[in-house]
């Protein structure tokens, strides 16, 4: 199983939004992507963790309007899914 054990948005600003996700691999080693979805943009990419290990990611991306937007970031494999979402007020 794979998960997405914390999503969060540290800190909020139009030229400046800063969010932060823990992503754990409890199966075997493995190609899994990681999508995050800004509500704006979509920033992605694919690693291969060990099994049982941990890992972290962290953003820094920008509005170009204020508003509120619904973001998500996305863990797949082939077998296993995992979403979090969260709210940024811009």
């Amino acid at each position: 199983m794979i998960e997405v054990t914390t999503f969060e948005i540290l800190s909020a600003s139009q030229g400046d939004t800063i969010a932060e996700a823990w992503l754990k691999n409890n199966i075997n080693p493995q190609n899994i992507s990681w999508t995050f979805n800004t509500g704006e943009q979509v920033i992605s990419s694919n690693v291969t963790p060990l099994n049982s290990s941990q890992i972290y990611v962290i953003f820094d991306t920008n509005y170009t309007n204020s508003s509120a937007y619904v973001t998500n970031f996305t863990m797949n494999s082939s077998a296993y899914s995992d979403v979090k979402k969260e709210v940024v007020v811009i």
